[in-house]
């Protein structure tokens, strides 16, 4: 238990790790150690103290990989799969990174330091308006602390105090609390910070900007209500668990009130509109994720620069535009295929004809025109633009009855027969190697200036939107069958932004579509089918489709030096590189570490382990 005071002792080193130097707040002067005592009476400590809790907060960002290198949230879902044939993703297991948040150094360390200011903050050397706005931070801060445990392992430890050294360890041993009791406290502690919090929708200066204010409570308020409330209607109440692992179906309508009023609160607030710069829809969305400046559909945001960066851009790049490792995402056909075309209708792409004959392109591009703006704006797509060239992604060429495809990365460039025309795309496909094995790469929050080395991408990280409340908003009003009227026009909101046809009706199955085109890669794909309890349908042995495009040639046509646009291409869908991911149903709750059950025997493991 030494170990717990000297934490506390030698807490506040370098804390810019979730928010870089862009306010005053921000570049508080870090200490290496400072004696605890001390801490509590220099107003610049606390400040620097409360900073180090914000970098605590998993916000999982551009940093954050759920197994092996590059391996992003999205490729563990029916969004992408992972570009690279090594590392684990191909595991049958839980990914690390899921169940390394409540183990010996993390978790209830990060918990313990929040619940130390809070019960130090009252006395420290700090104004009266200070010492309530530090303590509902603190709050806040300690919600999402929880809301990272509850959404992982269901029921966890409720600490409320922080634990002193004591020479009997039995007297700090604190059994799991329910899994619906875990969220209630989340709840009570929001509550608490959302009285506290300053109601500042613009933020309107450096000081706040990249710090809790009301409307950041309200918005994980909404998003953690609402994934309690899917817990008590999805998921199975583990009886034998005595609560610990699942909340029963009676409090269903309770978590989706507590879910809805919260978005309602940020949505009465006028401050906040979806974000319209660009007349472009294509653009406009696109540069949503890529406007440093603060904007009106901004709640909470982590922010980066040059002296914090991220390497988001050297991981996803596509092959011919990479420094060195690049095309980690590659986004499903099945994905790209949800986004409706403009006019409303279906999004399945037409590569064939009503006969089943493949459509011959003279220009390829067009297979996408009329398509969902937000798809272009998220994912690069066959022979679209990309920093001055395009994505040049084909499998191969068809000459008459002979298919002619590379198998390896340096078939690339190599030329077929007697002609300069490659026999595959500079950015791929091939089933080896790093190119993209679905024929897509990532676009969204991909910075479109040129290449960028690792370390050196500063895209600010949107951990809350406006855009994701009016979805919170609807999904809660279709499960409670109550204002659906409302439901339909926020979700309609989002549909006029993208420049898509207005929906008539609204249903649950609407609603979830909508989340998954207007949030793909914002990394709430994961913890949406988490909660939905749709992980096996999604996922289990699913072989996930890739759009792959051919040159289409006759031997008169094989001209030297020919350009590719002088050849006519088609499409097929083709099954994209197997993952044999297998979702069993226990991996709803993640192992507890052993460690931890081993130096608490009050805690009960979840079911499976």
């Amino acid at each position: 238990m030494n170990k717990i005071k000297n934490h506390i002792a030698i807490v506040l080193f370098a804390f810019i790790t979730l928010f870089s130097g862009c306010s005053d707040f921000l570049d508080t002067n870090p200490r290496d150690t400072i004696d605890e005592d001390k801490l509590w009476s220099d107003p610049a400590s606390i400040k620097a103290y409360l900073a180090r809790l914000y970098s605590g907060m998993e916000v999982e960002s551009f940093e954050y990989e759920m197994s092996a290198q590059a391996a992003y949230p999205s490729t563990w879902t029916d969004e992408a799969i992972r570009s690279y044939t090594w590392g684990s993703t191909n595991d049958q297991f839980f990914p690390n990174n899921l169940t390394s948040w409540w183990n010996t150094n993390k978790g209830y360390f990060e918990i313990r330091d929040v619940n130390d200011m809070i019960k130090k903050v009252p006395n420290g050397n700090l104004r009266a308006e200070e010492k309530e706005l530090y303590l509902a931070e603190a709050k806040f801060i300690r919600a999402f602390y929880y809301f990272t445990l509850a959404r992982r392992y269901g029921g966890v430890p409720i600490i409320k105090e922080p634990q002193e050294f004591n020479p009997d360890p039995t007297t700090l041993r604190v059994p799991r609390s329910t899994e619906k009791d875990t969220y209630l406290f989340i709840l009570e502690d929001l509550n608490a910070a959302i009285v506290g919090l300053p109601d500042a929708a613009k933020q309107p200066n450096a000081e706040n900007l990249y710090r809790a204010t009301k409307y950041a409570a309200l918005a994980l308020k909404s998003q953690s209500m609402l994934h309690a409330a899917c817990i008590a209607k999805y998921g199975v109440y583990d009886a034998g668990m005595n609560g610990l692992c699942g909340i029963q179906s009676a409090d269903a309508d309770f978590f989706f009130n507590e879910s809805k009023k919260a978005s309602e609160e940020i949505i009465k607030n006028t401050d906040f509109k979806l974000y319209e710069k660009d007349a472009d829809k294509e653009a406009n969305f696109q540069n949503l994720f890529l406007d440093k400046v603060w904007h009106e559909e901004l709640i909470f945001v982590k922010a980066y620069t040059v002296d914090k960066a991220h390497s988001f851009d050297y991981f996803n790049a596509p092959q011919s535009f990479k420094v060195d490792y690049g095309c980690a995402t590659n986004p499903t056909l099945e994905l790209v295929e949800a986004f409706d075309y403009i006019d409303g209708s279906e999004g399945t792409l037409k590569v064939s004809d009503s006969n089943g004959k493949p459509i011959e392109f003279d220009n390829p591009y067009d297979l996408f025109k009329d398509k969902d703006p937000r798809l272009m704006a998220s994912v690069l797509v066959p022979f679209g633009s990309w920093q001055g060239d395009f994505i040049d992604v084909r499998r191969g060429i068809i000459e008459g009855i002979s298919t002619n495809a590379p198998t390896l990365a340096a078939d690339l460039t190599s030329k077929y027969k007697n002609t300069t025309t490659a026999i595959g795309g500079k950015d791929g496909i091939i089933p080896t190697g790093d190119p993209t094995k679905t024929g897509f790469y990532l676009k969204k929050y991909m910075n479109p200036g040129g290449k960028i080395d690792s370390g050196k991408s500063t895209q600010n990280y949107i951990v809350y939107r406006f855009a994701e409340i009016y979805l919170n908003y609807a999904e809660a009003a279709v499960e409670l069958n109550q204002d659906t009227d409302k439901a339909l026009d926020y979700v309609n909101k989002i549909r006029d932004r993208a420049g898509v046809k207005r929906l008539t009706s609204i249903n649950l199955e609407l609603v979830r579509k909508e989340r998954q085109t207007e949030l793909a890669f914002e990394n709430r794909r994961w913890w949406d089918l988490i909660r939905w309890r749709k992980m096996e349908d999604k996922i289990n042995n699913h072989q996930f489709k890739g759009l792959f495009p051919y040159l289409l040639v006759q031997s008169s046509d094989l001209i030297e030096g020919q350009p590719i646009s002088k050849y006519k291409v088609i499409f097929k869908r083709e099954a994209a590189l197997k993952i044999p991911r297998v979702f069993s149903s226990k991996l709803y709750y993640n192992k507890i570490d052993d460690q931890v059950i081993s130096s608490n025997p009050t805690i009960i493991p979840n079911p499976g382990y």
